[in-house]
């Protein structure tokens, strides 16, 4: 069954009968956010956490929890992983299916709890992260995108300019995927003011962003021989054999940014971080089309992206907000629709 279009359907439907039901009541702000995130949080739980041999990580997972024993603690994964395998396999006496509805629960709470702080029209942003925000690809790179998810509550630090704080969640997510450290360094480009930037300087970063983008794959297969990823020399992983539909996305987000960007007050910290964060994840696209390991990047700052969307939202005037969000909502849908033509799923005890 294509469990995608199920699940966005699932997600529309639940958004407004939940938003017909509350209008009816006086709960606080709090308690209606908790209301509405819990169903689709225990959805989305199950349905990561016990499905079966799907996504190339899933095997591996599988043998690796079989052998796993101390004596191999340190072998092949990150400790934090190790230390979660040995939570289930030795106090829960779990097995695989438990392992992945852990990793699900971290991975779902992470990524609620940052949109849960930090938008100003939820029910949005959650429809936006499992439509547009590469959720069913976690499927493939769970650990990755568990360390992802947790990489996103450093977002106040950044905002607070707390550099300690931020490398201290970059480390907790790194204990998870390596490749979470990686982002120590970005921390110094989310408060770029584009304002202050003289036009022959913001030219020169738009030639050097081209030059990076063309020559991406030498240098990026020349850096992997010194890093974890030299495994993946010579693969697809590093390759430029990816089809022009992955711009899709950051074609749409790039349209609009300049659609809205009136509404982006970039004077704001939140709202500047929120787009760079977006031409982050739009230039990692399009490196990704030369070598599509950094595909895998872009979830660290996607979920960014998605804020920025749900944010300009919220700040167009009351009389056109509703009219844009149903727009954003439409395009959304078909874009998933179609990007999901030959999703399928299948449950852990359908191939018992």
């Amino acid at each position: 069954m294509n469990i995608v279009y199920i699940l966005n359907v699932f997600l529309i439907t639940w958004s407004v009968t939940f938003t017909k039901i509350v209008e009816k009541t006086k709960l606080k702000s709090k308690n209606k956010k908790i209301m509405y995130l819990l169903p689709i949080a225990i959805v989305f739980v199950l349905i990561t956490g016990l499905r079966h041999n799907m996504g190339t990580d899933y095997t591996s997972y599988d043998y690796e929890f079989k052998i796993f024993t101390f004596n191999n603690f340190f072998d092949n994964f990150e400790v934090g992983f190790k230390a979660l395998e040995v939570f289930v396999k030795y106090i829960l006496h779990g097995n695989v299916v438990v392992l992945m509805l852990c990793m699900a629960v971290i991975t779902i709470a992470s990524y609620f709890y940052f949109f849960y702080k930090n938008s100003s029209i939820l029910w949005i942003s959650i429809f936006l992260f499992f439509t547009i925000g590469s959720y069913y690809t976690s499927f493939n790179t769970t650990r990755q995108f568990m360390a992802a998810g947790i990489y996103c509550l450093s977002f106040k630090y950044i905002v607070r300019k707390d550099f300690f704080r931020y490398v201290g969640i970059v480390l907790i997510g790194s204990l998870f995927h390596y490749s979470c450290i990686f982002m120590i360094p970005v921390y110094f480009l989310f408060g770029l003011d584009w304002n202050k930037f003289k036009k022959k300087t913001l030219i020169g970063f738009f030639v050097i962003a081209s030059i990076s983008i063309l020559f991406s794959d030498v240098v990026i297969n020349s850096l992997a021989k010194f890093t974890n990823y030299s495994h993946y020399i010579n693969t697809d992983f590093l390759s430029s054999d990816v089809s022009y539909a992955i711009l899709l996305r950051p074609f749409l987000l790039f349209t609009f940014i300049i659609c809205f960007h009136k509404y982006i007050d970039i004077k704001d910290r939140k709202m500047r971080v929120l787009l760079n964060s977006s031409i982050m994840f739009i230039f990692l696209m399009f490196i990704s089309m030369k070598v599509y390991l950094i595909y895998r990047f872009t979830y660290y700052v996607l979920p960014f992206s998605i804020l920025l969307i749900t944010e300009v939202i919220n700040n167009i005037p009351q009389q056109k907000r509703k009219k844009i969000a149903f727009c954003v909502i439409l395009i959304v849908f078909l874009y998933s629709f179609v990007s999901n033509v030959n999703s399928s799923y299948a449950f852990f005890w359908q191939n018992y």
